[in-house]
């Protein structure tokens, strides 16, 4: 891709986060599965951390190799279970450093701040809000574009979450998480499926694996996306 081009695709996904309607993001793990989430008719491919690493033959949680992985999520874990997540000092200079190399590189990219207060139930119930807002606020003047509060999933606490935060929010859509249009009313602007559709993959895979060893029965492979249509997605891509 030239630069030019790389640029206009970075301010058009920028604009796309404050349009009126909220941007609905499914998340791929391949170039197989991108092509599957563009053909559905999404209007941007996301990727998922995790989804990428297991191809890549790795566990979840910055496992992979730098020279092997396709792109970096600045996230606040450290991996460590003292202190499972980064300062916000240094949460937040991870996110300028990255807006500084952008402007050097001259590409507007779209940072989406993750915000782990909720996912790794820092401190108790009741601080976990203004947590979340006090990281958000200082991700954003540290040059992050939006903020995702990863794993909140509650109605009451997502629409306090975009009164109080000046910038689009993005929320994980998992089973549990209220429907688009609901998020929409509430304000949301983006909404991403993280890791869901890798592990329904891996999980149906999983099942049918198993039931072919332990029955012996070829019956089950009958339903399958046909040779032709997957080639035509790849078809597709090259015109």
């Amino acid at each position: 891709m030239d630069r030019k081009r790389q640029i206009q695709l970075a301010e058009s996904f920028r604009a796309r986060h404050q349009a009126p309607h909220l941007l609905l993001l499914a998340n791929a793990w391949d170039a197989l599965s991108a092509r599957i989430v563009e053909e559905a008719g999404f209007e941007a491919v996301a990727t998922t951390s995790g989804g990428v690493n297991w191809v890549l033959g790795y566990a979840d949680g910055e496992a992979a190799p730098w020279s092997e992985v396709v792109g970096i999520n600045l996230e606040e874990g450290t991996g460590r279970a003292d202190a499972p997540m980064l300062g916000i000092d240094d949460a937040a200079s991870r996110i300028r450093a990255a807006r500084d190399a952008a402007r050097e590189a001259a590409v507007p990219i779209v940072i989406n701040a993750r915000i782990d207060i909720y996912l790794k139930q820092i401190g108790d119930p009741a601080s976990r809000f203004a947590e979340t807002v006090r990281r958000a606020e200082a991700y954003l003047a540290a040059g992050a574009d939006c903020v995702f509060p990863f794993a909140v999933t509650d109605a009451d606490t997502i629409g306090r979450l975009t009164q109080a935060i000046p910038a689009p929010i993005n929320i994980v859509g998992r089973a549990g998480t209220p429907d688009v249009a609901t998020l929409e009313r509430l304000g949301v602007k983006r909404v991403s499926t993280a890791s869901s559709l890798t592990m329904m993959a891996i999980a149906e895979t999983q099942r049918v694996a198993r039931e072919l060893r332990q029955r012996g029965s070829f019956d089950i492979l009958s339903y399958q996306l046909k040779r032709p249509d997957i080639q035509n997605l790849f078809d597709g891509a090259q015109r």
